[in-house]
């Protein structure tokens, strides 16, 4: 299997996505992180669903977090 135009252009935004959030762990290889999930796809191992949703999530959560903060 071979991502498509659209799945490699989500690889790159979740790569883009991990390597700005400051609370994950960082990404020193960029690139080596985009071939692992090419890899990964290969081997039909790849989740990118359950990765971008996890960084939705963490993203809404840092956004109320904050809401709050300002409603408090």
């Amino acid at each position: 299997m071979q991502l498509d135009v659209h799945g490699a252009n989500m690889a790159a935004l979740i790569t883009d996505a991990r390597l700005t959030d400051a609370k994950l762990p960082p990404i020193v290889r960029p690139g080596g992180y985009f071939r692992s999930m090419i890899k990964a796809d290969r081997q039909g191992e790849l989740n990118m669903i359950g990765s971008f949703m996890g960084l939705v999530a963490r993203r809404a959560k840092e956004e109320e977090e904050e809401w709050l903060k300002h409603e408090q």
